[in-house]
């Protein structure tokens, strides 16, 4: 009766001059003052649990900064105090942190057709523009096309800067490529399971992105256009090895020359060179594992690794079963990509094997942390910021919503944007022609 009593003028007011706001506003923040206070003190009397920090927060604001009415009650809640305990610095991995090693910022990544890339080229992307380097773009487009890098095709550095980085479709060739990048460039690669990647080739490059060989399979649906192919791979294959996308595509990435595809025996001296050449070479059925592993080998943190998934495509394509002679034909134009699977499958677990036992440990709190990121990234998802702790293998970090439009740019418009930026550098500051004329190719 109390409180009823507290409040009846109020009611008399509301009833009388039917001012329903007024009910909203003075009955409503005074009940909930008055019954914060009788919970805190139902509480103490009874010797339940303290209540949480979140659920004073929430009564302080409604007893202590409203605008509407100044309570009369005490509160005594407003005077309590927590102290935070103080955070303890974690210990960081030692192959990022062993005398302090500088991050690594020159770096050659071979991009093969269909096997993961792009995502990676978002990783690089986002690494070069935060820390202002200077990547080899195509004037057009994203290809560096043709066996050589071509001075003519290409944006040039602004003055005063150098290449740092390569990314971009190119075939590899050692000598092009260290005639523009500084001698202490990391090269990388990514390769598939060549059947896998056979399977994606098929229908991106018949669907999506058309190469007219494709197209000219009699068939309809992706299952029975390869099916098609696989009676007489080289009856579909055009006359320029250059031009296919399922010929030993992967090798062909790698450098080797098409010329040569017949001599197998060679192609696996070749690999001895890609081994002397290639810091990791990545896999992408363990892509996860590879990329720590990059991580590890270039200083980098979590943060420039972390990813959401590239150009994949937006349904699960059927996959025949290739037995017999069909499997035959399909070694005739995979039998080299098969070789260089194998070989950085074999070598990637020898690398793994190495880092040892929190190797693992660190791959799968890798994964966690991108799933985290993937759904805060979500465009579902209101949440204004991600805060990622410290951890044992990288430092805290804050993850805000431009940050994630970026984490999900596809290459295309990345690429496009990167290339704007370059240009305007280039009207605003010049050219680096000394640079470039520097350079024999």
């Amino acid at each position: 009766m109390g409180l009823w009593s507290y409040y009846k003028n109020d009611l008399i007011m509301a009833k009388k001059y039917r001012i329903s706001s007024l009910i909203s506003k003075r009955f409503m923040i005074r009940l909930v003052c008055f019954g914060a206070v009788s919970v805190l003190a139902f509480l103490y009397w009874t010797q339940q649990p303290r209540i949480s920090d979140a659920d004073r927060n929430i009564i302080r604001r409604l007893c202590g900064q409203s605008q509407v009415i100044k309570p009369t009650c005490s509160c005594p809640e407003r005077k309590v105090t927590s102290s935070t305990p103080s955070r303890q610095k974690p210990s960081f991995h030692k192959v990022n942190q062993a005398k302090n090693a500088p991050e690594k910022h020159h770096i050659v990544f071979v991009k093969t057709h269909k096997a993961a890339s792009s995502t990676v080229l978002n990783i690089i992307y986002r690494f070069a523009q935060e820390r202002g380097l200077i990547i080899i773009l195509p004037k057009v487009g994203n290809y560096l096309k043709g066996k050589h890098l071509n001075k003519t095709n290409i944006l040039p550095p602004p003055k005063g800067k150098k290449f740092d980085i390569l990314c971009n479709h190119a075939i590899f060739n050692y000598t092009s490529f260290s005639s523009y990048l500084p001698p202490d460039t990391e090269y990388i690669g990514i390769v598939r399971e060549p059947f896998q990647r056979f399977i994606s080739a098929v229908y991106y490059f018949r669907f999506t992105h058309t190469h007219k060989y494709l197209q000219q399979i009699p068939a309809r649906h992706g299952s029975k256009i390869m099916m098609k192919y696989l009676e007489n791979p080289m009856a579909w294959e055009p006359l320029n090895p250059l031009e296919s996308q399922t010929n030993n595509r992967m090798a062909l990435d790698f450098g080797f020359p098409v010329q040569l595809f017949h001599n197998e025996s060679l192609f696996e001296e070749y690999l001895v060179t890609l081994n002397k050449t290639f810091r990791v070479i990545m896999v992408a059925e363990k892509f996860d594992e590879s990329l720590i592993l990059v991580k590890r080998f270039l200083n980098w943190s979590l943060k420039d690794v972390v990813y959401i998934v590239k150009n994949k495509a937006r349904f699960k394509p059927r996959i025949p079963q290739i037995e017999g002679k069909y499997m035959m034909n399909f070694h005739q134009v995979s039998n080299l990509d098969k070789k260089l699977y194998d070989f950085a499958l074999k070598r990637l677990k020898n690398q793994i094997e190495k880092e040892g036992p929190d190797f693992q440990k660190e791959v799968e709190y890798f994964k966690t942390l991108r799933e985290n990121v993937a759904n805060f990234c979500s465009r579902w998802q209101r949440k204004r910021q991600l805060e990622i702790p410290p951890s044992n293998w990288s430092r805290g970090f804050t993850l805000n919503r431009r940050g994630c439009a970026v984490i999900r740019m596809e290459e295309m418009p990345f690429v496009t944007y990167l290339q704007n930026l370059r240009k305007n550098d280039l009207a605003r500051l010049g050219t680096n022609t000394d640079f470039m004329k520097s350079i024999p190719l």
